[in-house]
């Protein structure tokens, strides 16, 4: 049971630094599971209610009571592996307090408060539903709206701009193995997601008449491409990264429906990177193609003009810090990573979660599905689950392209045409290099003609950092 998770003298230590004193009476303390179908997040966890003797008043403090995972022996050995406890304590025990010394009057109002965590077993942090704090409220769990992104961005901006507020603490995260580890090469269960990306993109590309030819071969260098990129990086600005930011990573607060405020979670795979690795992701892994093609030339800039002003904040310019040129580049060198993950991500998170726990159910079945092969367990899941399906046919799409036109993300695109067109309301059909890489052309269907294609073709003036120059 939870209770034997805890003593009176975990109890004491908790009041001690919720209530900033040592002038208390402990009294008593009971764990009780959180019944409450809004906020789903908490479901497998549980709430901490600390009964505390101040002066002659006896009050209750509730906390939130995370315990790792303990169930599924399978996934117990992929989260040990991976030392995920280890780096949440580690974030709220050590890079977390070093940054706000470094930073005094900074409000890191983005987390939590943290009271104690034990390896392996649990973490006590403030219980934010008592502040309205809760899960998306989206039908689609996964996918948010540009309302929560931009909210889910600014927090972001602020753990970044504390990082790179403090300095003088860089030498502990720079120098702390456990945030210089590579996602792509310790994480054992990455094979079993390539062999199922393999089949997916065979199936995907045999669906639309395309020639298998040399397609693993491509993968298997493009994949190592990737690896390599994820290795400690030199030539952009790093802050600490969140390093696994998506919906369920975050808590959101609301006035009546609309979104109002944001909180990070689950700090289970911070990483020192650019920042441009946590931007890139959270808006791959919560949103789809066509909200992207909208809104990723907008959220970019917002979130680099959150990051000015929370630089701001503290008296750091943003142009030393962090300049444009720099986090755009950092942009186009990251992306080929974004999307290769996104489509692991989606074959692990992206079905409807009873699929899931329906494989886990299944031992045998739940470790073919981590370590060796996803392939038939996702295949199925597609037949059944139309949504996954769409979004992970999606996310092939845009693998395939950047794999096929590696000159270029398809995103700058998007830039190109909004500023030529000023609309987003457009579809892409194709974007293609000259032979010689000197022009690009972008052909473009007009949401307000029925079957005409616009050509565009625009000249490169600096290939190796791919800026792009006028309309031809």
């Amino acid at each position: 049971m939870a209770q034997s998770l805890l003593d009176e003298k975990d109890c004491k230590i908790i009041i001690s630094k919720y209530l900033q004193s040592e002038k208390f009476e402990f009294v008593t303390f009971r764990v009780k599971p959180f019944v409450d179908k809004e906020r789903e997040y908490y479901r497998d966890n549980a709430i901490i209610e600390i009964s505390v003797k101040i002066s002659k008043n006896i009050s209750r403090l509730r906390l939130f009571l995370k315990q790792y995972h303990s169930k599924y022996p399978a996934l117990v050995t992929v989260l040990r592996e991976r030392k995920m406890s280890e780096r949440e304590i580690f974030f709220y025990e050590i890079a977390l307090p070093e940054m706000i010394k470094g930073a005094p009057d900074y409000d890191a109002d983005f987390v939590p408060s943290y009271f104690l965590g034990k390896l392996n077993r649990f973490v006590i942090l403030e219980d934010l539903s008592a502040s309205k704090f809760v899960v998306a409220k989206k039908y689609n769990y996964l996918v948010l709206d540009r309302f929560h992104v931009s909210l889910g961005l600014k927090a972001l901006s602020k753990l970044h701009a504390l990082s790179l507020a403090t300095l003088g603490q860089r030498e502990t995260l720079t120098q702390n193995s456990l945030l210089q580890d590579n996602p792509l090469k310790c994480d054992n269960t990455l094979p079993a997601s390539i062999k199922g990306l393999k089949t997916l993109l065979v199936a995907f590309n045999q669906s639309r008449g395309a020639p298998k030819d040399d397609l693993n071969e491509r993968l298997d260098v493009f994949i190592k491409n990737c690896t390599d990129l994820m290795d400690a990086q030199r030539e952009y600005r790093q802050v600490l990264c969140h390093g696994n930011i998506y919906t369920r990573n975050l808590l959101f607060k609301y006035e009546g429906s609309f979104p109002v405020d944001c909180k990070l979670l689950n700090f289970e795979l911070i990483k020192y990177f650019p920042p441009a690795y946590d931007v890139l992701m959270f808006i791959y892994f919560t949103t789809v193609k066509t909200f992207r093609q909208h809104y990723f030339t907008h959220l970019i800039k917002y979130y680099y003009d959150c990051l000015t002003e929370e630089l701001r904040k503290l008296n750091l310019d943003i142009n030393k810090e962090l300049p444009v040129k720099e986090f755009e580049r950092s942009i186009d060198t990251l992306m080929p990573v974004i999307k290769l993950s996104s489509c692991v991500f989606l074959q692990n998170f992206g079905a409807k979660k009873g699929f899931y726990e329906g494989v886990k159910k299944d031992s045998d079945l739940y470790k073919e599905f981590l370590f060796n092969d996803k392939s038939q367990i996702i295949e199925g899941i597609m037949k059944k689950d139309p949504i996954f399906k769409e979004i992970i046919i999606e996310s092939l799409e845009e693998l395939m392209e950047i794999i096929t036109v590696s000159q270029i993300n398809k995103e700058v695109c998007y830039k190109l045409i909004e500023e030529t067109l000023g609309t987003t309301l457009y579809e892409i059909k194709n974007y293609q290099f000259s032979s010689d890489n000197s022009e690009l052309t972008v052909e473009v269907k007009l949401d307000d003609e029925k079957d005409s294609l616009k050509s565009f073709t625009f000249i490169i003036n600096d290939n190796k950092n791919k800026y792009i120059s006028e309309l031809k």
